[in-house]
Order: structure tokens, then C-alpha cells, then sequence
């Protein structure tokens, strides 16, 4: 079974579909899909069968169902946003698609339905302060969005090093 490795384009408005070779690491492209809006994170769902690519020109949200045989990729849904995501990525279990916005401060979680298309949120996302904020430690700061098991580490850590959050 090969494995594949899907690569934002930007620039392009294109995501790449690579083989990789699980002996040896290589890398062979195999395709490029047309994405209008200008990809910039991409997630994937973990049943492996659905891409979601948040857009960067053109704030949206697409999904896109993987062919299991050659790695290709069916646009099959979108969604307009008010701010283009900075990071995406679904939960454990394929239901929804979490995203995070530096401009607009704010993160959001989509529905995905069971064709593998993504929804709008059910809400404009938490927090909503409207306007620039002068201090950054007021408003969520964007980062990976890496779902974390309490039963596998029970102490996250912050930047500062210490195991709670500061105080806003």
C-alpha cells in the first residue's frame, strides 16, 4: 500500500498528491488539484478518507474525499469563512473540523457530515472581541491544534514552562 503526502500551493491555488516509498523515503509526484482561494493547512481525517484545506486567499474551508488507489483528491464541499484558518485538524474521532484564526482571534468548530463534508460552525467561534487588542495575552493565540488525552499527559505545559495557565 503506498503512502501519500499532500502538499499546500498556495501561490498555485494547487495541492500536490506525492508517493512516498516506505523503504527508502522518496519522494514522486503524482498530481496536482486545482484549489481556488489558495490553500494553506491542510488536515486529514483519521480514517484516511477525507482531505480539509483551509484557504488562505479566499477565506473557506473545502473538503475533499481521498481515492484510497492513487491518492487523488475530489473536491466535495466548502465552506466561506470570515477569516482564513491558520491551523486545522479533526478530532479522534472524524467529526469535526477544529480551526484556529490569528487575525480574527478566534477558533470555531465545524460539523462534518457523514459524506465527509464540512459544515459551517454552529457558532462565530469563541472568543468575538471586535477590534485590534493591545496585549495578545487577552486574546487566544493560534497554535497547532493537537487533540491532547488527559490519560496520556496529564500535565500540559505552557510556554512559560509552568502547568497553568496564566492569568488574564
Amino acid at each position: 500500500m503506498p503512502y501519500y503526502m499532500y502538499v499546500a500551493l498556495q501561490a498555485d491555488e494547487k495541492i500536490a498528491v506525492l508517493t512516498i516509498d516506505p523503504h527508502t523515503g522518496t519522494l514522486t509526484p503524482q498530481v496536482e488539484v486545482s484549489v481556488p482561494g489558495g490553500p494553506f493547512t491542510l488536515a486529514i481525517s483519521p480514517d484516511r478518507k477525507f482531505l480539509y484545506a483551509g484557504c488562505r486567499d479566499t477565506p473557506q474551508l473545502s473538503s475533499f474525499a481521498v481515492n484510497p488507489a492513487n491518492g487523488g483528491l475530489t473536491q466535495h464541499g466548502a465552506v466561506s469563512l470570515e477569516a482564513w484558518p491558520v491551523y486545522i485538524a479533526t478530532d479522534r474521532k472524524g467529526k469535526f473540523v477544529l480551526s484556529a484564526y490569528y487575525q480574527a482571534g478566534h477558533v470555531a468548530v465545524h460539523p462534518i457530515g457523514a459524506d465527509g463534508s464540512v459544515g459551517a460552525p454552529p457558532s462565530n467561534g469563541w472568543p468575538r472581541r471586535p477590534g485590534p487588542t493591545p496585549c495578545r495575552r487577552t486574546r487566544p493565540i493560534a497554535t497547532p491544534l493537537c487533540p491532547i488525552s488527559r490519560a496520556t499527559d496529564p500535565t500540559p505545559s505552557f510556554n512559560s514552562g509552568s502547568t497553568t495557565p496564566p492569568a488574564v
